[in-house]
Formats: C-alpha cells, sequence, structure tokens
C-alpha cells in the first residue's frame, strides 16, 4: 500500500473521520474527555490550528495518522 501525507484540507477529510484514531490513541488515558467527532471539531476550531495546518496520512482511503499544527506567535526574550 502507498501511503500519503496531506493537510486535512486537501484530502478531503473531516473531524469524524479523525475521531476514531484519536479515541484508539488516548481512549485509554484516565480523565480523557469523550473523544468524539464534536470534540475534534472544537478542537480543530482553536486559534491557528484549522483544516490547513491539520495533517493525515492516508493508506489508501484510511487515516492512519495525524499531527496538528499550532501557529502561534512566539515573544522572546521579554
Amino acid at each position: 500500500m502507498r501511503y500519503q501525507f496531506a493537510s486535512l484540507a486537501e484530502a478531503g477529510k473531516t473531524a469524524a473521520d479523525l475521531a476514531p484514531l484519536i479515541r484508539t490513541a488516548f481512549a485509554d488515558y484516565e480523565g480523557v474527555v469523550c473523544l468524539d467527532a464534536a470534540y475534534v471539531e472544537w478542537y480543530l476550531r482553536r486559534p491557528g490550528l484549522g483544516a490547513g495546518n491539520s495533517f493525515v496520512c492516508l493508506c489508501g482511503d484510511e487515516v492512519v495518522a495525524n499531527v496538528f499544527l499550532t501557529l502561534a506567535p512566539v515573544r522572546l526574550g521579554g
């Protein structure tokens, strides 16, 4: 199988496509909130995030990995 790396927007994937992967990765941690599509949609609305800064790795049409990149100003030295 070939793997493809693209932004969430470029891949045409949604929060509903990410939710099962994120739930599998984090559901066993004590205190983690319910990781459903609504939670992922809320998370993607954070300032500096969004579908253009969220990346997925696809194997065929299946999301097999993802990474979130938050763009934010960083103030150094004062």
